[in-house]
């Protein structure tokens, strides 16, 4: 449920539920979003995300695009999740091309943000994960773009499948994770996560998972599949989640994976 919503403007930020049609983000899907989880504690690597975010306005934008002080968004998000009662929310930051054609530069847009409640005790212990059968195309390098369907398609997938997630791959069957987050993989014994070489994603949870454990940086084609005994996702919604069925087949829960699931809770 979507508490609140905001747009940034000379004065700073001010509520603002309404996008017009004539928004490029909205006709082409000419815009960026980052997706972070306020706690009660308040936005988690609040910083990395920023640096993450701006990086995505840039790669839009064709230039390096000045993003507005979200520490003052922080404050109004933190207020609306206390009124709700809730223990954690889902904050979104989104930089759209604005209002004009596609002849126009799309340096000169607007910024967005949204709130809306989240609750991470609903996650369930361990996921299940099927593969997509579809390719996706990466753009943006691997940032999180407007242009989402090929990802909610494949995340479609896996909720009719019965399933928790669905790996994507890119047309040439390569690995870029699953549907709405990052994939990390045990094969022959060591850990591995699809390249950002190849269009993946350095998602923040991601990052933070390789400060904690020994995971190599590799292309892992989707006939890999078949070889992993143990894996994971991350993605800041549902943290570290643990997979426990991979393409109808029972893997191992690691214990490593559960202690990392487990201290990442602890942050929350």
């Amino acid at each position: 449920m979507m508490l609140a919503a905001w747009r940034f403007g000379p004065q700073g930020w001010f509520a603002q539920e309404e996008i017009p049609l004539s928004d490029r983000g909205f006709r082409y899907g000419a815009s960026v979003f980052e997706t972070l989880l306020l706690t009660r504690r308040g936005i988690m690597f609040l910083a990395e995300h920023t640096e993450r975010f701006s990086d995505a306005c840039a790669a839009l934008a064709g230039t390096p695009v000045q993003v507005p002080p979200f520490r003052d968004l922080e404050r109004l998000a933190a207020t609306e999740l206390e009124e709700s009662d809730g223990t954690a929310a889902l904050l979104r930051f989104v930089y759209s091309a604005g209002i004009g054609s596609v002849r126009e530069a799309l340096s000169d847009g607007e910024f967005y943000a949204h709130v809306e409640v989240t609750d991470p005790s609903l996650r369930p212990p361990s996921a299940r994960v099927v593969v997509a059968s579809h390719p996706i195309l990466p753009v943006l390098n691997g940032h999180k773009c407007g242009s989402y369907l090929p990802n909610v398609l494949a995340f479609q997938e896996a909720v009719r499948a019965g399933a928790d997630e669905a790996v994507v791959a890119d047309p040439f069957g390569w690995i870029l994770g699953v549907s709405m987050g990052n994939l990390f993989l045990r094969i022959d014994g060591q850990w591995k996560t699809p390249a950002c070489s190849g269009g993946v994603r350095d998602g923040v949870v991601r990052a933070w998972v390789r400060s904690r454990m020994e995971v190599a940086e590799a292309r892992i084609a989707l006939d890999e599949l078949d070889g992993v005994d143990a894996a994971f996702i991350t993605n800041s919604r549902v943290g570290v989640f643990p997979v426990a069925v991979l393409k109808g087949r029972a893997i191992g829960l690691d214990a490593q994976v559960l202690r990392l699931d487990a201290e990442f809770g602890s942050l929350t």
